[in-house]
């Protein structure tokens, strides 16, 4: 067996959530609005006139966890540069500030997030197992609503 792959037993009874450190960039050091939260803070971010995401035409929003900075070996080597410099400012203006609180409230929200869905997963997977079913056909609402949103995806192409 790969060691990279859970074994088949723990992946039809357990649903195991993403480990990050900061919830709010992920680890990278950027925070991201792939769930739309920067929006309740900064309502046109990442939008276009028309209302519509554009995609990245905004600057990014660097974290202020371990991952946005400049990381350093035990001899003070510089291993890695970050986003920011050691004065919490941002290197070579890549990005700007918003408040921590509001980066706290993402990481919050999203952590959240995490720890219901990993409850909901489980709880249907256990009921699906008790039951003899293989298959997810007696979900949640949650979980129904991402299969129906997810039976017409196409991938565009570029």
């Amino acid at each position: 067996m790969k060691i990279y792959k859970r074994s088949p037993i723990d992946r039809e009874v357990t649903f195991k959530a993403p480990y990050y450190e900061c919830h709010a960039c992920n680890d990278s050091g950027i925070i991201h609005n792939s769930d739309g939260l920067i929006n309740h803070h900064l309502p046109d971010y990442d939008m276009t006139d028309s209302g519509k995401r554009s995609g990245g035409h905004d600057l990014a929003l660097i974290c202020y966890c371990a991952a946005a900075n400049a990381k350093y070996d035990e001899d003070n080597q510089l291993i890695c540069k970050g986003y920011r410099e050691l004065d919490n400012t941002i290197r070579n203006n890549v990005g700007v500030n918003i408040d921590i609180d509001v980066v706290r409230e993402i990481h919050n929200m999203r952590k959240e997030g995490w720890t219901k869905t990993t409850k909901v997963m489980n709880k249907v997977i256990h009921q699906n197992n008790k039951n003899g079913e293989k298959n997810l056909i007696n979900c949640s609402p949650e979980i129904q609503k991402v299969k129906d949103q997810l039976a017409n995806f196409t991938i565009k192409s570029l």
